[in-house]
């Protein structure tokens, strides 16, 4: 008797376990699109009207650019990072990028591009004639689910672009997650 009702016990508790995977794997897929996009469009707004409340970290020697590059990061009472900004300064122009975190997710990344008429140091150049250029990149459980392009026009998620896009963009993310940890460990250590 006790050897069945441990058997039903065990049982149940492999049920269990099987639907919180199952369950787990599916509130991925459990939102459309729209509703995904809506979200995070709320997350966005949301951190961007409340960035006093968050603690700023400043990063004045990031690399990968000829005339300088610094990034910001933005951190909740929980210690996870909700934004990053990174700027990217070039003789020809520069380069912006914000990601936005939820939850420790990526959930957005905005671009946005400015091609400069000439070199800096020419006597033409005018920076009222630049050309501007953003891109608007929406993810959702460690997937790129959308993507509009300089026109707002939505990059198909088939695409061999779309994929190496995707690719790209999580190699960023990466190396971002690694410059702030080294940059955090370094202000443990030195405060």
């Amino acid at each position: 008797m006790i050897y069945t009702n441990m058997k039903k016990y065990i049982f149940t508790l492999i049920l269990l376990s099987c639907s919180q995977v199952a369950l787990a794997d599916n509130s991925c897929d459990d939102l459309s699109l729209k509703e995904k996009v809506s979200e995070i469009r709320e997350n966005y707004a949301d951190i961007n009207n409340n960035l006093k409340r968050y603690k700023m970290l400043v990063d004045n020697n990031l690399e990968g650019s000829s005339e300088g590059a610094k990034a910001n990061y933005y951190i909740d009472n929980q210690g996870d990072m909700v934004k990053r900004v990174e700027i990217y300064y070039g003789e020809t122009g520069k380069s912006l990028i914000e990601y936005y975190y939820y939850q420790g997710d990526l959930r957005f990344i905005f671009t946005l591009n400015t091609d400069y008429n000439s070199h800096i140091s020419l006597p033409d150049f005018d920076p009222t004639k630049s050309i501007i250029t953003a891109n608007r990149y929406y993810f959702y459980c460690d997937r790129m689910i959308k993507w509009l392009d300089k026109d707002k026009n939505s990059i198909s998620p088939d695409s061999d672009e779309f994929i190496e896009k995707e690719n790209e963009l999580f190699s960023n993310v990466q190396r971002g997650h690694a410059i702030y940890e080294s940059e955090v460990q370094v202000r443990r250590i030195f405060l």
